[in-house]
């Protein structure tokens, strides 16, 4: 709820785009509070009565796709086809702004992991987080528990907490380190930029596209 305006903001900033604001998070309490029959749509019907609404992200993160109810059930290892199947679902809510749906794999600490550099060593609220000398090998991206990898980095009586730590972690985030080594991170600055596009145009639309839907030239 509070990280991730702080992580558009920034991305925002980054382009110098001062038109746009970023409201609050609309929370779901729970993954399961958008995938559950009607929830995903619900959430982004309250998103449009935003007054001035110009545009939604829809952010989750892979590990979500096993609350899917028995008859909507897909590969977990898949990230594309989960958002393709929450992007067929915002179509149905009829959004008349640009809606991107990003999937986060497999939880938002995975772009944490990805700028190790730039967050290893510093402080978090004035406490101390992951010590300077930690160290991540390999895919970010194949780490199915980033928030338990960081957890178990956390000094001893320091438990990490989503809603303490995050924010001030993703002031940390090097954008191109997270860019380079997170499919999702560059999905993320891809989307924002669909939906500022989008809007520029006066086109609604929800991406991921549909094959049939895919811009041309």
């Amino acid at each position: 709820v509070e990280a991730v305006p702080v992580l558009l903001r920034r991305l925002l900033q980054e382009q110098q785009r001062f038109d746009w604001e970023v409201t609050k998070s609309k929370n779901a309490h729970g993954a399961g509070g958008l995938t559950k029959t009607g929830g995903l749509e619900r959430f982004v019907r309250h998103a449009l009565r935003e007054p001035g609404c110009g545009g939604v992200l829809v952010l989750i993160d892979n590990d979500a796709v096993t609350k899917l109810g028995q008859s909507d059930r897909l590969d977990d290892d898949c990230s594309p086809e989960f958002a393709g199947f929450l992007a067929r679902r915002v179509r149905s809510a009829s959004p008349v702004v640009p809606v991107s749906v990003v999937v986060a794999r497999w939880e938002y600490e995975a772009w944490f992991l990805a700028s190790l550099e730039s967050i290893a060593g510093k402080p978090v609220k004035g406490l101390p987080g992951i010590p300077a000398t930690a160290r991540f090998d390999g895919d970010v991206e194949a780490n199915r528990s980033p928030k338990g990898w960081i957890e178990a980095r956390f000094p001893p009586g320091r438990k990490y907490s989503e809603t303490r730590d995050q924010a001030p972690l993703t002031q940390l985030i090097d954008f191109g380190l997270a860019e380079e080594r997170s499919r999702s991170f560059r999905r993320l600055k891809h989307a924002v930029n669909q939906i500022l596009e989008s809007h520029a145009r006066g086109e609604d639309g929800v991406t991921p596209y549909e094959a049939s839907e895919e811009p041309h030239g």
